[in-house]
């Protein structure tokens, strides 16, 4: 007598799924992961995605900035009222996850920021990337050997 059943299409159908929800979860650890990094690098260091210096306040924005409890250094953090800082996170972009904000007002300060200093702030660096890279590289190795 024989049995025939769709086993292996069952089978095959859950690691598929498996596998799905194990990348998306390192997919997010990875991100989580880098987001600590950026966000230091540009809302304490005020560091650009070259690594150097975003620029500095002008002395009259100073006395705007000392008014919210902001340090008294001109170096660019772009931070005024922490909303964007607080905002910038792991969010999903159809494909998986990245980094980004959840509302269109911080997005629209992201780019205007970007607009003003006349370069890429909130895009990893190379430093950062070599992470992200040697964070895949590090999981696909566990997985090759167990």
């Amino acid at each position: 007598m024989t049995i025939n059943t769709n086993i292996q299409e069952v089978f095959g159908g859950i690691a598929k799924q498996l596998q799905s929800a194990m990348l998306d979860k390192v997919d997010r650890a990875l991100y989580s992961s880098l987001l600590g990094e950026i966000k230091d690098r540009i809302f304490e260091k005020g560091k650009d995605s070259n690594d150097s210096a975003i620029g500095n306040y002008s002395k009259p924005y100073m006395k705007t900035r000392l008014k919210w409890n902001q340090p008294n250094d001109r170096k660019v953090i772009i931070a005024l009222t922490n909303e964007l800082q607080n905002d910038f996170k792991v969010v999903p972009d159809g494909k998986g996850w990245g980094l980004g904000t959840t509302n269109e007002l911080n997005y629209a300060k992201i780019k205007f920021v970007e607009n003003t200093y006349k370069r890429k702030i909130f895009e990893p660096t190379e430093k950062e990337q070599k992470m992200f890279v040697d964070g895949v590289q590090l999981y696909v190795n566990n997985q090759l050997n167990g």
